[in-house]
């Protein structure tokens, strides 16, 4: 059975309400922590000579499930754009084998010569041109369109690395199973900024 192009957008946006649910759930999640600070003293790992003690860190207190939320978020958001790819293969060749289909993706790279590349290799010959045009409009890249970067990038370190972290310092963590708080560094983190003062600005 051929669908209509409505029909594959009602499969399109089951994930899209999905993603939308677990942000509300998230918000749900935050309130009770809005507030929930401690301060720590960390040291340093070459410690210098000082007169005094180094100054208290102060960290945002969280649980687990918020950090384990965002990356359903992600992923939801991120297979949407897959399913595109999916759907407008179907759409040029209904009868195209699972070996296409398996392996096709929508292509977001780190630079606009890598995005080209991967382009080439993933989609071109198994959609029409003129989707191909849009999507290249959308410039799916870091630097091109960095909402898309940040979606996809941020996915992969969830779905492969580690738990997305926030704040320049990090974030102590709670939750079922652990005893105590656990301290999520930030030497990379995912959202830098989350919990800076609105006005202030990074050093």
């Amino acid at each position: 059975m051929v669908l209509t192009a409505e029909e594959r957008l009602i499969t399109l946006r089951v994930k899209i309400k999905r993603a939308k649910e677990h942000f509300d759930y998230i918000t749900k999640l935050a309130e009770p922590y809005r507030y929930k600070y401690t301060h720590i003293v960390v040291s340093d790992a070459e410690p210098k000579f000082s007169t005094g003690l180094p100054d208290p860190v102060r960290f945002a207190i969280i649980p687990f499930d918020m950090l384990a939320v965002a990356g359903d978020i992600l992923h939801n958001l991120r297979s949407t754009l897959d399913h595109v790819i999916y759907h407008l293969a179907l759409v040029k060749d209904s009868t195209v084998g699972d070996d296409v289909l398996s392996v096709i993706e929508f292509p977001i790279r780190e630079t606009l010569e890598k995005y080209e590349s991967a382009r080439d290799r993933k989609i071109k010959r198994f959609i029409e041109p003129r989707a191909i045009k849009f999507i290249d409009f959308l410039k799916p890249y870091k630097g091109g369109n960095d909402a898309l970067w940040k979606i996809n990038e941020l996915n992969n370190i969830d779905k492969h690395r580690r738990l997305l972290s926030v704040g320049q310092n990090g974030v102590l963590c709670e939750g079922d199973g652990f005893d105590g708080h656990y301290w999520l560094k930030g030497d990379n983190p995912s959202f830098p900024r989350v919990f800076l003062p609105e006005g202030e600005e990074e050093s």
